[in-house]
C-alpha cells in the first residue's frame, strides 16, 4: 500500500536536514566502499598516499555503482535513504506520492553524476546542480526539478519502516 502526503500540510526540509543526510549517507557508502575493496583481491594500500592515487581507479569505478545500488531502490520505494530517515526528510513525487518510483529515483540519481562527467567544470556544475535548493522557492536541487519531486520534512510516524498511521497529512492508497 503507497502512501500519499498532504503537500500543503508539510514543510519542505531544511537545508541542514538534506546536508546532514547527504554526508550520513556518503559516509556509510565510503564505508561500505572501503570494506568491499578490502576484503576484495584489489589491492589498494590505503596507508601509502602513492599506492592510494595509482589505485584511485577503482574507487572512481565502484563508488558510483555502490551508490547507485544503495540510494536508487529505497528512494525508489520508500523515498528515504538511512541519512534522510534519521534527519526526518523524504522524497516525495510533486503529486504527494510517497515511493516515487524507479524511473523519477534513477533521474534524480543520474542527473547530477552525468552533470560531473562535463570536462573541465564538471565538479562545479556537479555542486551547483546539488546546491540549488539553496536559491530555489521549493528546496528542489536540479535532480529533483527533473524528476519532479520534493523533499520534505516527514510525520514521525512514517520515519519507521512499518508503522500505523494515524496522521491526517497522511493517505493510504
Amino acid at each position: 500500500m503507497r502512501k500519499v502526503v498532504n503537500l500543503e500540510t508539510l514543510e519542505f526540509s531544511s537545508y541542514s536536514q538534506r546536508i546532514a543526510a547527504r554526508l550520513i549517507d556518503n559516509i556509510l557508502c565510503f564505508g561500505l566502499i572501503y570494506l568491499f575493496l578490502s576484503l576484495s583481491d584489489i589491492n589498494i594500500d590505503f596507508t601509502d598516499p602513492q599506492a592510494f592515487y595509482d589505485s584511485l581507479g577503482s574507487w572512481v569505478l565502484f563508488l558510483p555503482l555502490f551508490y547507485l545500488a544503495y540510494e536508487v531502490p529505497v528512494t525508489a520505494s520508500r523515498g528515504m535513504t538511512i541519512g534522510k530517515r534519521i534527519m526526518g526528510i523524504c522524497v516525495v513525487r510533486t503529486d504527494g506520492l510517497i515511493g516515487i518510483g524507479l524511473d523519477r529515483a534513477l533521474i534524480r540519481f543520474c542527473v547530477p553524476m552525468l552533470a560531473g562527467l562535463i570536462p573541465v567544470i564538471g565538479l562545479l556544475v556537479y555542486l551547483g546542480a546539488q546546491l540549488w535548493f539553496f536559491y530555489d522557492p521549493q528546496r528542489q536541487n536540479i535532480a529533483d526539478k527533473a524528476a519532479r519531486t520534493f523533499v520534505v520534512r516527514v510525520p514521525k510516524d512514517l520515519r519507521t519502516p512499518y508503522h500505523n498511521s494515524q496522521n491526517d497529512d497522511v493517505i493510504d492508497i
